[in-house]
């Protein structure tokens, strides 16, 4: 029974185009399912509820969101999503483990996100050195890539 459950189990799984399972991404008590349609997805989050209670672990609904990526125009909020009795979120945006994922561009938004984050810590730097008159020669090169 278990095989047959842990066999459904991946076939709900999104796979890599050498046909090896994606699998969920998990760090510390975050993670993160992926799935390529709504009924896998509902497939994989039955048996996370399943899993949770058999071992006495719990999931925080408020803090659990579903991102449903598109191609092209609106982002789709027609599907609907439960988890222990209660609606999950669905959201045009979320953030997983410091990077920002957008419905519709994937991980560009995410490459966006942190050349912005980057270029204000470079003008925060710039005016920390000119609020101190700092004029190290090493530090310097640093203020003036950008």
């Amino acid at each position: 029974m278990l095989l047959r459950v842990q066999q459904a189990a991946a076939a709900a799984l999104p796979r890599w185009q050498s046909g090896e399972c994606v699998p969920p991404l998990f760090y510390a008590d975050d993670q993160a399912l992926l799935a390529t349609t709504p009924a896998s997805l509902r497939f994989q989050l039955g048996y996370l509820e399943s899993y949770c209670a058999a071992w006495g672990l719990t999931v925080n609904t408020k803090k659990t969101q579903v991102v449903v990526y598109t191609t092209g125009g609106a982002a789709a909020t027609e599907e609907r999503f439960r988890y222990g009795g209660n609606e999950v979120e669905t959201v045009p945006t979320f953030r997983c483990l410091g990077v920002h994922l957008h419905c519709r561009q994937a991980f560009a938004s995410a490459a966006s996100f942190w050349a912005e984050a980057g270029r204000r810590a470079m003008h925060l730097l710039r005016r920390r050195l000119a609020e101190n008159g700092s004029q190290d020669p090493l530090l310097m090169p640093l203020g003036s890539a950008g």
